[in-house]
């Protein structure tokens, strides 16, 4: 655990009692009562207690300020990317691999478009297989 106030202000005030003061010495009350922790390292840290920004607080604003870490790249993605460029070539693998794939598929569309069928397509159904037709 990282008190980032001991780090990046060690001794600035964030409580400063201009209307209370200590009998003994004279002094106002002071205290750093703000603070900061975490658990992680932060990239480039900055702390500013903004003394002149009190508002007539006895308080004084505190910031903190770091570098966040570029994102993570995405994960390469799980599904067969389809070089389309190559649908022109005479022996094509896809094109062979989409036509025995496309004949299930096929034949459920002619059933449901059928004049005689009378029970309305599962769109979700459907959708879901084409999807495993063509990701797959």
């Amino acid at each position: 655990m990282t008190c980032w106030n001991a780090e990046l202000a060690y001794g600035i005030s964030t409580y400063c009692a201009q209307g209370r003061v200590n009998a003994a010495t004279g002094e106002h009350f002071n205290s750093v009562i703000d603070l900061f922790l975490s658990s992680q390292q932060l990239a480039n840290p900055m702390m500013l207690v903004h003394e002149d920004l009190s508002l007539g607080s006895d308080h004084h604003p505190v910031s903190l300020s770091c570098v966040l870490p570029p994102p993570p790249s995405p994960p390469a993605h799980p599904r067969r990317l389809w070089n389309l460029s190559r649908l022109t070539e005479p022996d094509c693998l896809y094109v062979g691999l989409f036509r025995d794939r496309i004949q299930p598929f096929r034949e459920c569309l002619t059933t449901y478009a059928s004049p005689t069928n009378t029970i309305a397509p599962d769109m979700d159904e459907t959708s879901w297989f084409w999807q495993c037709l063509v990701l797959d």
